[in-house]
């Protein structure tokens, strides 16, 4: 898996642009190719007919819940919505001795769960639409959590799971190589607009101080 600083360099050669270029820092390259590659997702594997998403896109962040009000101490980052649905593939529950995996469920049917007693002993747990992951368990509840979903941006995993990165652009960059080639070409089409928009404003002050002279 590529990292965003390989891919952004990819994109600085391919579109024959230094570095330093005035027009184009790493952070807007990093924002382009985010952007795409939430599009490219929901282009491919959104729609009625659901298909299996790679594990590659997915990325794992670790939890932290109050045991009393049960309920995640801050924000999940913002999930990739595919047709008003957050992308969460597993929710595990952890403690000193192993990790168990939690019975995900919508947050609409969260909020009836625990009135079964049939069902009272299976810990269900879901993301809120204002992102918190909250749990329900008849018994007392582990405090960290491990979900494993789809980041709208996946950079917010360094600040979410405090990731000890000296530079935010070494992070792998959650994609699939089948798709790279899609991406890098809406990238660099994108790029090339950004790179000549500037000259033509140039050009045209230049032809518009000729004018007045």
């Amino acid at each position: 898996m590529s990292t965003y600083r390989e891919i952004v360099y990819m994109v600085l050669d391919q579109a024959k642009m230094k570095v330093d270029d005035n027009h184009l820092e790493a952070e807007h390259i990093v924002a382009i190719i985010n952007k795409y590659r939430a599009s490219l997702l929901k282009n491919k594997y959104g729609g009625q007919v659901k298909k299996v998403i790679p594990p590659a896109y997915y990325q794992t962040l670790a939890v932290e819940v109050d045991p009393t009000t049960r309920k995640s101490l801050k924000r999940i980052p913002q999930l990739l919505d595919l047709d008003g649905m957050n992308l969460v593939t597993t929710i595990d529950a952890v403690n000193v001795l192993n990790t168990f995996k939690i019975t995900l469920v919508s947050p609409d049917r969260f909020q009836y769960l625990g009135h079964n007693r049939y069902l009272s002993t299976i810990l269900y747990g879901t993301v809120t639409l204002d992102n918190y992951l909250k749990v329900k368990y008849s018994g007392t509840i582990p405090s960290n959590f491990l979900i494993s979903g789809l980041l709208e941006n996946p950079m917010n995993i360094i600040e979410f799971n405090d990731l000890e990165i000296s530079d935010p652009l070494d992070l792998e960059f959650p994609m699939d190589e089948g798709l790279m080639m899609d991406l890098m070409a809406a990238t660099l089409k994108e790029v090339a607009g950004i790179r000549v928009f500037p000259e033509i404003d140039k050009n045209n002050a230049r032809e518009e101080n000729l004018t007045s002279n």
